[in-house]
């Protein structure tokens, strides 16, 4: 005759295996994660422990860190070609390139000045008082295509540095729009455009 083991044994001894492999395994996840947190805090760049949109990164590592980021972020609106056509004859408008300099070099929308995604800080320093001037009344920001995201970008960055405003109807101060079709719409329209430097 074998003499099997009560039922209360067994399931006893199984479960306390089972508590000491959820133990380890804790344990090894918990090794891990210090270990992990320590190499990247010596890390030259450290990764972000928290996800940060592109924009996010970009306002955070451009902005003062007396200057808060403004949270959630207003949606910068769109000016379409025909609407662009429409402002450049108004005297308030102030026409923003967010392309890398060699880019604005090759050919621009007409009086744009070069306020790139890539020279931020630079760009507005050498813009600032003009970008401040009484007359400058609409600001829209451009940069290559529909998919490139710099202009909406430098224009999240004006909003947030109180340049102006993204809220539609807005009847006093400035207000900050966006071309999305950018540089390439308006070649591809055919209209006039400058080379050279930033004035």
């Amino acid at each position: 005759h074998i003499q099997l083991p009560a039922s209360g044994e067994n399931s006893f001894g199984e479960m306390k295996v089972i508590l000491l492999d959820m133990a380890g395994f804790l344990a090894l996840v918990f090794v891990s994660l210090l270990l992990g947190l320590a190499i990247n805090a010596f890390r030259a760049v450290p990764l972000p422990l928290v996800y940060q949109s592109k924009t996010e990164r970009f306002l955070t590592s451009q902005l003062d860190a007396e200057i808060p980021v403004k949270y959630p972020f207003p949606v910068v609106p769109e000016v379409l070609l025909e609407d662009l056509k429409t402002l450049m004859r108004s005297p308030g408008l102030m026409l923003l390139d967010a392309r890398p300099p060699p880019f604005y070099q090759r050919g621009h929308l007409p009086g744009a000045l070069n306020l790139s995604e890539a020279a931020f800080r630079k760009d507005l320093e050498r813009l600032q008082a003009r970008l401040k001037a009484p007359g400058a009344k609409t600001f829209v920001v451009y940069c290559s295509e529909e998919d490139c995201d710099d202009g909406e970008i430098v224009a999240q960055a004006l909003v947030q540095l109180g340049f102006g405003s993204a809220e539609d109807g807005v009847t006093q101060g400035r207000v900050i729009r966006v071309f999305k079709g950018g540089w390439e719409a308006w070649k591809a329209a055919r209209l006039p455009m400058e080379r050279g430097e930033s004035g």
